[in-house]
């Protein structure tokens, strides 16, 4: 995958930013169930996980770029759900 952000950051930031939008949706669509008021562990699984990647690679990067958004991606659910469920009650 980080090949293919380098080339098409590479080509342009349009491109770049085309190819890491439709990665984007991939990783993060999907179902997800878990217990109200707590976090997603499918978003917990996926914020490390990227944290881990995104420090693989030099920062600017083209890829630790697209592997940090999938961070903040994350934590952003992770914070909806948490939020939202605490306004539930």
């Amino acid at each position: 995958m980080g090949e293919l952000l380098e080339q098409a950051d590479a080509i342009s930031s349009d491109c770049f930013a085309a190819a890491a939008g439709k990665l984007h949706t991939a990783v993060m669509s999907g179902v997800k169930s878990g217990t109200p008021g707590k976090p997603f562990p499918k978003d917990l699984q996926q914020r490390d996980r990227s944290q881990q990647v995104a420090e693989s690679f030099p920062p600017g990067t083209p890829t630790h770029r697209f592997y940090f958004s999938l961070v903040k991606s994350a934590q952003s659910s992770i914070h909806w759900s948490t939020q939202c469920d605490e306004e539930a009650f």
